[in-house]
């Protein structure tokens, strides 16, 4: 319904350039992820499982992308990454079986050891009424085992999953994200509507700056009387400030233009002003009296 405007819009270039500061943060300040590895550990990422018609293709494909880049920025070193086209050139007849209905741990853990992969990380996005689903597994090629999990929902427009995956790749590979912490600060045009973050009242617009937050998907409502509540998803990154729009939309402008005061009052008008030219526009009638007079 475009009630929601952020001010930063997602495009290619910016993603890229978000990737190559993943990677530069990365090598300052390197990562102890999970399953720290004593030998090289082949991570493998197949393709995103799109369940929903309602997707956009392109952005099926801008979140595999991501996801991919994603890992391989926050893996660094710690992983020999084989990337979704890199395994479909290694075992492409049983990727296509896995895309026929092959989505079980050990169907796939078959995949990995086709690739020589120690691990394979597989996604999923599907749709519960409103809110999109984004399903991140890793799991173990040798036991044939999901050993991580993310699974988060999206009350939104379909695009602002790519910022998502960020948070959702960190939880998954680093046992430090819990500890990780960004900020929000959240405007609007309407001062003095009120704001709900995760079912906590913050206050009022105009909002203070609100600090150290976890990393991740936030559902925030807003209400004021006369306007329709809003209520989206925002998604707070590590040492990073997110600056949150919400654009109230008023009521009234909602309600059909004759159901408006001023259209029955001037109707009224309009009516009350064709009767009296009705009434001065009928032709004039003679009206006879007869006098009876006494008979002499």
């Amino acid at each position: 319904m475009g009630i929601m405007r952020t001010i930063t819009f997602i495009s290619v270039g910016l993603l890229l350039s978000d990737f190559a500061l993943a990677q530069e943060q990365t090598k300052d300040a390197p990562k102890q992820m999970v399953n720290t590895p004593t030998q090289d550990v082949r991570l493998a990422i197949m393709d995103m499982k799109i369940a929903s018609p309602d997707l956009d293709p392109l952005v099926g494909e801008t979140l595999a992308a991501v996801l991919s880049a994603e890992v391989k920025a926050q893996v660094g070193t710690s992983f020999t990454v084989i990337s979704r086209n890199d395994l479909r050139a290694l075992v492409g007849q049983q990727i296509e079986a896995q895309e026929l209905g092959c989505d079980e741990p050990r169907c796939i853990a078959d995949l990995g050891k086709a690739a020589a992969a120690h691990q394979m990380l597989t996604s999923s996005l599907g749709k519960v009424g409103d809110d999109w689903v984004l399903t991140l597994e890793l799991i173990d090629v040798a036991q044939s085992l999901v050993t991580e999990r993310q699974a988060i929902t999206w009350r939104g427009e379909a695009q602002g999953l790519v910022e998502l995956v960020r948070p959702m790749v960190t939880f998954l590979l680093d046992p430090e994200a819990t500890n990780y912490k960004g900020h929000l600060e959240i405007i609007s045009a309407q001062e003095g509507a009120l704001v709900h973050l995760d079912e906590e009242e913050q206050g009022n617009i105009p909002l203070p700056l609100l600090k150290d937050l976890a990393i991740g998907r936030h559902r925030v409502k807003v209400f004021k009387p006369g306007y329709l509540p809003f209520e989206g998803d925002v998604v707070v990154q590590h040492q990073e400030t997110t600056l949150f729009q919400v654009q109230l939309i008023d009521e009234a402008s909602l309600k059909p233009w004759y159901t408006s005061w001023w259209v029955w009052g001037g109707t009224a008008t309009l009516v009350a002003g064709a009767l009296t030219t009705a009434y001065f526009l009928q032709p004039e009638t003679s009206t006879s009296i007869r006098v009876h007079s006494p008979l002499p």
